[in-house]
């Protein structure tokens, strides 16, 4: 039997949806700068980590900035144009979606990682969204059929329909992204836009790197290269 610890909260506060830790996507619908390019490529990361939150101007927040972002556009980068990206400012990061024509969106746009509270207290998931990504009470499985957990369904649904990329393959960086990714194409009728679970960047150096050799076997075959 599941220890006290463990049951379905009966009831889960509102969300408060704090801006300050609001990470725009990389995106025709967030960026001007985007807008001028016809996007071929659709990747959406899970949420927002600790660097990803951590500039106070919501105009540098962008998705996948700190340690898996380095491998995610290092290897990117490695692929499309020859040598690694190690520049993340969101100028750099614009420009090369520019040029490769590449959208990245985060299946929700606040922190899901409750690490992330560790040292920002005010962007802790529960608190803020009402649930989080790890086992237990607040998990977003074990709320799915919560409305805050679905709010963000909605919202993803919305962002993947937007007119610029709403007839593209979605691509999703690890498990938990394919989980809203999925949810969100199923509300939009659209179930075959799903492209492929890429393993998330962080867990490449698994087995000794073997995740990471998946992964850019798929960024290969999608790219055509």
């Amino acid at each position: 039997m599941a220890s006290p610890q463990q049951k379905t909260p009966q009831t889960v506060h509102a969300p408060l949806l704090n801006s300050r830790y609001f990470v725009p996507d990389l995106s025709p619908e967030f960026h001007q700068a985007l807008c001028k390019i016809k996007p071929k490529h659709v990747f959406v990361a899970e949420s927002p980590h600790v660097h990803e939150v951590a500039p106070e101007d919501r105009k540098e927040r962008r998705p996948l900035c700190g340690a898996a972002g380095k491998k995610w556009w290092g290897i990117l980068s490695e692929l499309l144009e020859g040598e690694r990206q190690t520049d993340l400012t969101l100028q750099n990061l614009l420009s090369f979606c520019v040029k490769h024509k590449v959208v990245i969106l985060n299946a929700v746009q606040f922190p899901l990682d409750p690490k992330v509270g560790q040292e920002f207290p005010e962007a802790d998931p529960v608190m803020n969204l009402g649930f989080n990504k790890v086992s237990g009470p607040y998990s977003f499985k074990r709320l799915k059929d919560i409305d805050v957990v679905c709010q963000r369904i909605r919202d993803l649904r919305q962002r993947l329909k937007h007119p610029t990329i709403q007839h593209l393959p979605v691509h999703s960086l690890g498990n938990d992204s394919e989980w809203f990714v999925k949810r969100a194409l199923q509300q939009l009728g659209q179930e075959e836009r799903f492209g492929s679970k890429i393993p998330h960047p962080s867990a490449w150096w698994r087995k000794g790197g073997y995740y990471g050799e998946v992964a850019q076997a798929q960024l290969k075959s999608i790219f055509r290269l």
